[in-house]
């Protein structure tokens, strides 16, 4: 595929998924993450809900349905309700298994919420959380890190990171459009089915392992394996690909406007790599696809 039709079909998608961001604004503006008020009965009740959840979580060693947690304790629940329990976090952090539940909670919380943009604050905790927006189906704004696996399994809807992401960011998602304004670690988007995830900063290696379909768009430069074993799909990296782009790609197209390392391509099945910078060196070890330097096909097999 040509490099204004790659482009036309991740880019303008993408940003119209970004567009769809721009009207949302916090619930609540913090320039502190204070302590809330003990005297908020509704915040009580959603942290009970919470010690209830981790409570029982830990006793059977399997998920209960979190939602019924936050009907049982804490009824109808707001998008502010949501967005002020994210800010009392910061006294919860410390306790067992915190990063390990809290992310499905919220999940549940904002499956339960009432709400059409729901703010969640982690710049007082760091990226402890995992599994934030999984399954997720609403539009969702972090401020600050999200920790790992988020996005897991995303349906539909959207996710703005306002900062960085951790490890595996929207793994198995199905659909909807993740935007992260800074970094994301290892296995972004991998074994992706659908959706777009848009990385503002850089990417560390393997983004879009074993992806089935999607759009992912780098704006900044990927690590090692950049398309590992994609099977279809478009990444769009506008920065530089460090080794093994490509390696053992069978389809979809991989676009480095960059530098590429050494070894791309390497075992690739089938697909198409563009190649707008120079690269180190070329795999030896290519069974089927194309390969475009510069605009020109270097490789048809």
């Amino acid at each position: 595929m040509a490099w204004r039709a790659l482009r036309n079909s991740i880019i303008e998608p993408a940003l119209a998924a970004a567009n769809r961001f721009k009207g949302f604004k916090p619930e609540i503006e913090h320039a502190t993450r204070e302590a809330v008020p003990t005297e908020d009965e509704k915040l009580k009740a959603i942290i009970y809900g919470w010690k209830k959840f981790k409570e029982m979580t830990n006793h059977y060693g399997v998920f209960e349905n979190p939602v019924r947690f936050v009907e049982l304790y804490a009824g109808k629940i707001t998008a502010e309700d949501i967005a002020r329990f994210s800010i009392a976090m910061g006294g919860l952090q410390h306790e067992k298994d915190f990063g390990k539940f809290m992310g499905y909670y919220l999940n549940a919380l904002v499956e339960r919420g009432d709400g059409n943009v729901f703010t969640i604050y982690t710049d007082h905790i760091g990226d402890r959380l995992h599994k934030l927006g999984w399954n997720n189906t609403r539009r969702i704004i972090v401020h600050g890190d999200a920790g790992e696996d988020a996005g897991y399994c995303m349906d539909s809807g959207g996710i703005l990171v306002k900062g960085n992401a951790g490890e595996s960011i929207g793994t198995a998602m199905k659909g909807g459009a993740i935007i992260v304004d800074g970094n994301a670690g290892k296995h972004a988007a991998s074994w992706m089915h659908g959706g777009y995830l848009v990385i503002n900063g850089n990417a560390a290696g393997y983004p879009g392992a074993c992806m089935q379909n999607g759009s992912i768009l780098i704006k900044g430069n990927a690590g090692d394996c950049a398309g590992d074993q994609m099977k279809n799909g478009s990444i769009v990296i506008e920065g530089d690909a460090e080794d093994n782009a490509g390696w053992q790609m069978e389809g979809g197209s991989l676009t480095i406007k960059g530098n590429a390392g050494v070894r791309f391509g390497c075992r690739m099945k089938g697909g198409e790599i563009h190649i707008d910078g120079d690269f180190m060196g070329l795999s030896d070890d290519i069974e089927h696809g194309k390969i475009f330097h510069k605009g020109k096909l270097i490789v048809d097999k």
